[in-house]
């Protein structure tokens, strides 16, 4: 059996709402996890949020459980296994750009009860805990917008679960005065900068196309002028050398 292509993406409002860029703190948003396929249940663990600069703190355990409801709660799994949501409130690090997240998830197959003890999870009501910081600055894979999809070639057999690492979008996070952190400010002047540009291009290539057609138009029309001048002057010239030849009229001579 193939493997599915799984996405977590976080969205605004609602599970099917629009995928997030920007935020404001406070907003509520649903952390989405998926994956196409009716074969395969998921469950989904070992979640992380980063700040952007490599540091790492543990919101949802090894057994798909919360760590902290207050940053994020235990998912929500539809009835097909194949979908986990959550909402959760947007929050931002001191001094930092955004936030983004990182999760494991593990695809099981549902035939024969394959899925039975693995997912949904059994969590327990139990306290809050305090976020486990992981330090270990190691260079962060690759991150891709919306998916990262698992070798193709790669085969689950009932019996087996496979792991695999979802990253989500990064979210920037706007502070509560409404203000962009300078860095986000800074990318977007420049994006409305080049935006602003473009459309000067564009708008400075339309006019420069419309004043070099009319230049085109009138030289032609003054070429075909000249033209029709010139032909008429040398057709006058000829007749007028013509008409200034001298002629021989005949005469009678007369004899007595």
């Amino acid at each position: 059996m193939p493997m599915p292509i799984c996405t977590y993406t976080i969205r605004k409002d609602e599970i099917d709402g629009p995928i997030l860029k920007y935020a404001k703190v406070g907003d509520q948003v649903v952390h989405r996890w998926e994956c196409d396929s009716e074969i395969y249940g998921i469950l989904v663990h070992s979640c992380n949020v980063e700040d952007g600069q490599g540091n790492k703190y543990k919101v949802v355990d090894e057994k798909g459980c919360h760590t902290d409801r207050k940053i994020l709660g235990d998912p929500t799994y539809a009835e097909a296994l194949n979908l986990a949501y959550r909402e959760s409130y947007v929050f931002k690090f001191a001094d930092k750009m955004g936030v983004r997240f990182q999760c494991e998830i593990r695809l099981c197959v549902k035939e024969s009860g394959g899925c039975n003890g693995i997912t949904p999870p059994t969590c327990d009501d139990h306290p809050s805990k305090e976020w486990t910081m992981n330090n270990n600055n190691t260079s962060v894979k690759d991150i891709r917008k919306l998916s990262k999809r698992s070798n193709p070639s790669t085969t689950l057999s009932p019996q087996n679960t496979i792991d695999t690492d979802l990253i989500s979008q990064f979210l920037y996070v706007i502070d509560d005065d409404g203000e962009l952190s300078p860095e986000i400010n800074g990318n977007e002047q420049l994006s409305s900068t080049i935006s602003i540009f473009s459309s000067q291009q564009i708008c400075l290539s339309n006019i420069f196309f419309i004043v070099f057609a009319c230049i085109f138009l009138v030289l032609i029309f003054l070429t075909i002028v000249m033209g029709i001048f010139f032909i008429r002057k040398q057709f006058r010239t000829k007749s007028a050398t013509v008409d200034s030849t001298p002629r021989i009229r005949p005469f009678t001579m007369v004899f007595n």
